[in-house]
């Protein structure tokens, strides 16, 4: 399984990134299927939801927090 990071581009946030990257990678690389998004910890979710490193360190650098 190869990790798209576009999934987590742009709006997709959360929920809507993970089930996405789902659909583009259904299968752990030894054929398990992941699991729903009901199913992830709430660390997993939490991981998803938050914005990229790249967003984060713009936001900084914007707010002369760099």
């Amino acid at each position: 399984m190869s990790f798209d990071m576009s999934a987590r581009k742009g709006p997709l946030r959360g929920r809507a990134a993970y089930e996405e990257d789902v659909r583009l990678n259904p299968t752990y690389d030894n054929g398990a299927p992941r699991p729903g998004w009901d199913e992830l910890d709430e660390v997993v979710q939490w991981s998803w939801s938050r914005p990229l490193r790249e967003e984060r360190l713009a936001a900084q650098a914007e707010a002369g927090l760099s």
